[in-house]
């Protein structure tokens, strides 16, 4: 069963309590049931809400400790709502007040010690900083200048020179002018900032540049003539102040050791015995009628010259044997190598190798690169130590045999594994030359040109023999044959 309560409701009593705004109804409410058939209900309450009425002025709600505090302060000092506020008790509030009073007092107090320690740590700040800078390098007058300029021109406002605006001076861009500026860079122009060619090759300014010149030269002359002699009396006051110190200082006589008499004999026996010898050897030239007089003069005077190098000698050099270093040190073998080109001493690392040298008495034991190319040419002609033609080669088995890396035995035959050639024979090619001849790489289709030169003819005289030889080392003429007249 659905019930509907309608909506017309009436309330005939409301209470005028001012802090309750709900009113109860005692109205009989009309209800139908799902058919429409109405019915009546017992009484409903119905609780009703209405506006409250704006407040006229705010109402403070006054604690009893809080008004036993302001009592209790009306004729004492008064503390503070805000403290009040946090704290019921008053002792606690008067306690609090009490301690941010003291220390209100106490930071009062304290400000002008705390206003002078400020201004004693900046000027402990500034002596230090001065102290800083006072250690720095001083600047020169003329550099600080340089910046005191460079800074009044940084606050200037940037400015446009005058050649580069010509409408200042009355002068218009033309192509007869050349002193005005072009301002198109399509062809360099604007680019110089340079006298034209005409002001730099005026007489007039050839004139000024050589004024300029013999005044700069005048003036470097003096300079130089006033540092020179400044540099002499220099010198003069550094030689016066040098005398005592650069004077010797006579050694007392001190009387001669045994040591130092031993050695004196020593050296004079041995004076003795070189003059000596070589008095022997000026006797004897002088009475040898053997020597031409010229010879023996000048032989005589270079004797006389070691005797005189005899009589100044102070002391005698010995010599100790030293023995001798069973290990070559490394040093010797660097030192040697500075000395020694690198291709002279190239045969000793191919000392070692495991192949067979090709020098077979002259026999031609490798084949010309002209045979392996398709019409090639020899340029030696027939000066060539290579051989032309299977017979002319002399086959030299290879050192490894079988064990070569560059050949590989295929079907029979030896062929090459890479580009590496072995130039030497292995099984079989040394009976055969033709095999060797193909695997090397021999054309054997094409002939081979070989010309034979003639013999270069000299005919000479006897005499003319020393100047022939030396022409033909010069030349190096292989091919010569020599007639005599």
């Amino acid at each position: 069963m659905a019930y509907y309560m309608n909506t017309n409701m009436i309330s005939d009593s409301e209470s005028d309590d001012d802090s309750s705004y709900v009113s109860y109804d005692d109205q009989m409410y009309e209800y139908t049931d799902a058919e429409g058939r109405p019915y009546l209900d017992t009484l409903i309450p119905v609780r009703l809400y209405r506006q409250p009425p704006p407040p006229e002025a705010p109402i403070e709600h006054i604690s009893c400790t809080r008004l036993t505090m302001l009592t209790d302060l009306s004729t004492g000092e008064e503390i503070p709502y805000d403290i009040l506020d946090k704290y019921d008790d008053y002792a606690i509030a008067q306690q609090v007040y009490t301690n941010i009073k003291e220390e209100t007092i106490k930071a009062e107090k304290m400000a002008p010690f705390l206003e002078f320690q400020k201004k004693a740590d900046a000027a402990t700040a500034k002596m230090k900083h001065d102290a800083f800078m006072a250690k720095l390098p001083k600047f020169s007058t003329g550099y600080l200048k340089k910046l005191k300029d460079a800074e009044e021109k940084l606050k200037k406002p940037p400015q446009a020179s005058i050649q580069f605006c010509p409408w200042k001076k009355g002068v218009t861009a033309s192509n007869t002018d050349r002193n005005a500026w072009n301002g198109s860079r399509r062809n360099g122009g604007g680019k110089r900032k340079i006298a034209t060619l005409q002001q730099m090759n005026s007489a007039t300014a050839a004139s000024e540049r050589a004024t300029a010149k013999r005044i700069r030269q005048k003036s470097n002359k003096v300079k130089n003539e006033e540092d020179q002699i400044k540099r002499l009396e220099t010198i003069a006051r550094i030689s016066r102040q040098m005398v005592p110190v650069i004077q010797k200082v006579e050694e007392p006589q001190t009387e001669e050791t045994d040591f130092q008499k031993f050695k004196r004999e020593e050296l004079e026996h041995a004076k003795c015995i070189q003059r000596d010898k070589l008095k022997t050897t000026e006797s004897d030239l002088i009475h040898d009628k053997k020597i031409y007089q010229a010879k023996r003069n000048n032989e005589i005077l270079n004797i006389s010259d070691k005797i005189d190098k005899i009589d100044k000698i102070d002391k005698i050099d010995k010599w100790e044997t030293v023995g001798e270093k069973k290990k070559k040190q490394l040093t010797d073998s660097i030192a040697q190598s500075m000395y020694v080109s690198y291709r002279s001493n190239r045969g000793s690392v191919f000392k070692n190798k495991t192949y067979v040298t090709t020098d077979q008495g002259g026999e031609k034991t490798r084949l010309c690169k002209s045979v392996t190319v398709p019409g090639g040419i020899c340029r030696h002609n027939g000066r060539c130590k290579f051989a032309h033609t299977p017979n002319d080669l002399k086959v030299i088995p290879c050192s490894f045999g079988d064990r070569c890396r560059r050949v590989k035995e295929i079907n029979g035959k030896w062929t090459n594994v890479d580009s590496q050639i072995c130039p030497f024979g292995h099984t079989g090619e040394s009976d055969d030359k033709m095999l060797l001849c193909e695997r090397i790489g021999m054309v054997l289709t094409t002939p081979r040109k070989i010309v034979d030169t003639k013999p270069i003819v000299f005919n000479i005289t006897i005499d003319q023999v020393g100047e022939t030889i030396e022409l033909i080392k010069r030349n190096r003429f292989v091919n010569v044959k020599l007639v005599f007249r």
